[in-house]
């Protein structure tokens, strides 16, 4: 480099670096003067931010002091409050146990009402108990009694029917001898007629037969036997217009000639219905039904229960046996099941002759009507007659008496 150019550089830099102290002087005295300025507002500001501190002082502390006075207040309010809910509190508990005293009084003037009431129901229930067992002490002398009357009334009934078949019968022999003389007025008047007729035609004259060798017709009064005297008089006739010869002959002998009975005044073409069994007086159906009730009763209140001791297997086991017609198989079956039960039923009943007479009426009737049923050959009807309260109590009765009678 030369001399020149490096005096011009020198020169150069120089002039720079006197601007560059001219602008960093520039520069510095801007930055003091912004400087200065942001202190006096930071003053101003400080200023103002304490006048805003002490008035927010102040106002905190006037704040404080109402707060204070506004708690004061509160509290007194609260204070009043809380006595007034004491107050409250205790005139509530108060007027509760009065209720409460008041409403045990009541409870117990009504549980003294409720017992006057129960003492008046138990009193009654005693008498009632009393008229019951009154009643019932008097049940076997009405039984008893009603029994006599039935029994008088069966009487009077048979006598009745007694009396009427002797009056039937000889209502009968009358009508019978009646008949049979007026069926022999008839026959010789007859003859004498057809002896008169063979005269007045000029034949040989008849001698009129004797009275004591004419038969006597056979003749029912139910159903009279007149066709043959007809017969004969129509032939006779019919000879009378043709040839005018009568010739007395002998009516038809009968083939019996002994009395009429009292089967004869029944039609021989009705079919026969079995004679009426006097011996066995048959039972209404309402008295079989109370009869079954209080067989049935009977044994319960012995502590026995036919239903449990005789299931339903065996029910059919006995059923079967029935309708093949061995009773003494399902007898065996009943006792094989429930011996002890069989016991104590044929103890009670052999104590007591009422039980006694109930449980030999029912258990015929029963039987009888299971016979009956068997010999029709239904033999679901015999299991389902048994299968029942009173079919049950059957068995038990039949195991236990059945060799009474």
């Amino acid at each position: 480099m030369s001399q020149r150019e490096a005096d011009g550089f020198d020169a150069a830099t120089k002039v720079s670096l006197d601007r560059f102290e001219t602008l960093a002087a520039e520069a510095r005295d801007t930055l003091m003067e912004e400087t200065r300025r942001a202190l006096e507002q930071m003053r101003a500001t400080a200023e103002d931010s304490r006048a805003a501190a002490a008035d927010a002082a102040e106002q905190a502390r006037l704040r404080a002091d109402r707060l204070g006075e506004a708690l004061f207040d509160a509290a007194q309010k609260a204070d009043q409050a809380a006595d007034a809910r004491i107050d409250d509190a205790r005139r509530i508990v108060s007027e509760s146990a009065g209720l409460v005293e008041q409403t045990g009084d009541r409870a117990i003037q009504r549980l003294e009402g409720l017992l006057t009431r129960l003492n008046s129901a138990l009193s009654e229930i005693d008498t009632a108990v009393a008229d019951v067992d009154e009643r019932a002490a008097r049940l076997p002398e009405q039984a008893r009694a009603r029994v006599e009357a039935v029994r008088a009334s069966v009487e009077e009934g048979l006598a009745s029917l007694s009396a009427a078949s002797r009056k039937a019968a000889e209502d009968t022999e009358a009508l019978d001898i009646g008949f049979q003389d007026r069926v022999r007025r008839n026959y010789d008047m007859l003859t004498e007629a057809v002896r008169l007729m063979g005269v007045v035609s000029g034949d040989a004259p008849v001698a009129p037969r004797r009275r004591e060798a004419a038969p006597e017709p056979e003749v029912r009064p139910a159903r009279p036997q007149r066709a043959p005297v007809d017969d004969r008089a129509d032939e006779r006739s019919t000879a009378l217009r043709g040839r005018l010869r009568l010739e007395p002959s002998e009516p038809p002998r009968a083939a019996v000639t002994e009395r009429l009975d009292w089967n004869d005044l029944v039609s021989r073409d009705e079919p026969s219905e079995p004679p009426l069994d006097l011996d066995t007086p048959a039972l209404p159906r309402a008295d079989a039904a109370a009869l079954a009730d209080r067989v049935t009763a009977a044994i319960r209140r012995m502590g026995v229960d036919p239903n449990a001791l005789l299931p339903r297997s065996r029910v059919e086991e006995a059923a079967r046996a029935i309708s093949k017609g061995d009773a003494d198989a399902a007898r065996h079956i009943v006792r094989r099941v429930a011996p002890a039960a069989v016991r104590s039923v044929s103890r009670r009943v052999m104590n007591d002759a009422e039980l006694r007479s109930d449980a030999e009426h029912y258990v015929r009737s029963f039987g009888k009507e299971l016979s009956a049923v068997a010999r029709a050959g239904d033999g679901a009807g015999v299991q389902s007659r048994l299968a029942s309260d009173g079919g049950r109590a059957f068995m038990l009765l039949d195991a236990a008496v059945g060799d009474l009678g």
